[in-house]
């Protein structure tokens, strides 16, 4: 781990290493300096000089160039120097502060802070009936009882959704369920679409079909006075039917 006078060491080198550039740099740039000043051409003279000054020569601002260019490498040195010197005075401030921390304030009395304390135990030793009492002697009211909560109760039944209204579709695919169990010698199935077609379609539109297809059903099941009597009231009630011959042919009778 790096101390803060190790860090200081560093900046300090840091510091004398960056003053100006290496030597070799230095000596390149006088060695360059020099040469352009021998192969420089010396100047006219006064009496062949014009009255306007010529301008300068390639030389002159070659050396006026090479000068500054020294300058400026000198002038980098002396800055990262002051920064060098600035960093090492941020770092020794906080250090110094660290060093020296505060004492503490030693005018802070305890004497009156402890003094309640002492007061407050010595009263409570002479009367421990005096830390006992409580709201009760002071008549203060007692907290009421709470009352138990209420078992909760079945869940209340929903109702069960209304069925959709039967349409004229359904009654004819029904109807068309029950003549296939007729076809078929289908006695107990057409019997079971007999009194469905009669719970949902009571008034529908083939109460005569489904009056017939009792009839057959029950002479197909060999219940022959149920299916004659239910025979008879359908040719009472539809004497002209076209299914009055089907109704016959099941139940044994012949045309009249």
């Amino acid at each position: 781990m790096t101390t803060p006078r190790q860090l200081l060491d560093q900046l300090e080198r840091a510091e004398r290493e960056a003053t100006g550039p290496p030597a070799q740099v230095r000596a390149a740039i006088w060695d360059r300096v020099e040469a352009e000043l021998e192969a420089g051409s010396p100047g006219p003279t006064l009496d062949d000089a014009p009255l306007v000054q010529p301008a300068a020569s390639p030389a002159a601002l070659k050396l006026v160039g090479v000068l500054a260019l020294v300058g400026l490498v000198v002038g980098l040195g002396l800055v990262a120097r002051d920064r060098g010197s600035a960093s090492a005075d941020r770092v020794a401030a906080p250090t110094q502060a660290e060093a020296d921390p505060e004492p503490p304030d030693a005018t802070l009395d305890l004497g009156a802070s402890a003094a309640p304390t002492r007061d407050l135990d010595s009263a409570t030793s002479a009367d421990p009936s005096a830390a006992t009492a409580g709201p009760e002697t002071e008549g203060a009211p007692a907290e009421p009882e709470l009352a138990p909560n209420p078992e909760p109760g079945p869940e209340p039944t929903r109702p069960k959704p209304a069925a959709e209204p039967k349409t004229l579709g359904d009654e004819i695919a029904l109807m068309q369920a029950l003549s296939t169990a007729l076809a078929g010698k289908d006695s107990r199935r057409a019997l079971k679409l007999v009194a469905e077609h009669e719970r949902d379609f009571a008034d529908g539109q083939f109460v005569e079909e489904r009056m017939a297809a009792r009839a057959r059903a029950l002479c197909q099941a060999g219940r022959a006075s149920a299916g004659q009597r239910a025979a008879e009231r359908f040719a009472t009630r539809w004497p002209a039917s076209i299914h009055r011959a089907a109704v016959e042919s099941d139940c044994g009778h012949e045309k009249n």
